[in-house]
């Protein structure tokens, strides 16, 4: 079986092997004929056009050339993972080379504060009562609440106020098997959401970690990925992040 993960992305700031990137591509002005420039003319774009996908596609390109950067950075350290600080690269084409240079962008972090609870229908659950077992991606946490464990992803992961919200929004409006269940938001103190709780789905692989699969798998989970998009469009709604990285593969 196969879940669709309704997820918003568009940060600058990467987890790898517990690390954390800060990332940057600017305009080439030595090497005017380089990726970086028509990647970030691309981008620019589609931010002009207001082309949500148009938008995620171009800086998934992005990432996807500065991406060995981290890995060399990452892989020089002897001593692996324990930095206690972000690392800042800008990657930049020199000689045809895209190289990993510093910058000194300064980076808010936590990304964005604890948004407004306007989701009254939305079982709330005080933060203190949870109990985070494991991170398992940057700002994504395996959590204990009670006797349940569940999947907590809080507002710092999107770096994107409204993007946030507009998760929230599309998933309170789901019942589907084949559509990550949002099981509640996590207030703090002040009755604010700093997180929300879906359901966690144990040993679970993207479809894009998967090195092969059959023929029937294949026919099998389109199928179910056709349903849960069916599903979707014929309540007018969107999933915003489509890509294998965000559909998993759940035991039955």
């Amino acid at each position: 079986m196969v879940i669709l993960a309704i997820w918003a992305t568009g940060r600058e700031l990467i987890e790898y092997g517990l690390v954390l990137y800060h990332l940057v591509l600017e305009i080439n002005q030595d090497e005017q004929a380089w990726n970086e420039n028509e990647l970030l003319y691309k981008l620019g774009k589609a931010c002009s056009n207001g082309n949500d996908d148009e938008i995620e596609h171009w800086a998934e390109r992005c990432r996807v050339l500065i991406w060995p950067l981290i890995v060399d950075d990452y892989t020089s350290h002897k001593d692996g993972p324990g930095f206690e600080e972000v690392i800042k690269i800008r990657g930049k084409t020199i000689d045809g080379v895209l190289m990993p240079l510093k910058h000194d962008r300064y980076f808010k972090f936590p990304l964005i504060s604890p948004v407004i609870n306007t989701f009254p229908e939305v079982p709330t659950f005080p933060a203190r009562d949870l109990v985070r077992l494991q991170e398992i991606e940057f700002n994504i946490f395996k959590v204990l609440c009670g006797d349940d464990v569940y999947l907590m992803k809080t507002v710092h992961r999107t770096g994107n106020e409204s993007d946030f919200i507009r998760e929230i929004n599309v998933l309170q409006q789901c019942l589907h098997p084949h559509i990550i269940r949002l099981v509640g938001l996590v207030i703090d103190e002040e009755d604010k959401v700093e997180a929300m709780l879906t359901e966690y789905v144990e040993e679970a692989l993207s479809i894009r970690e998967r090195n092969s699969f059959t023929l029937q798998e294949c026919k099998t989970w389109s199928g179910q990925i056709k349903e849960a998009i069916d599903y979707l469009h014929k309540r007018d709604l969107v999933w915003g992040d489509a890509k294998a990285a965000n559909v998993l593969i759940k035991k039955v």
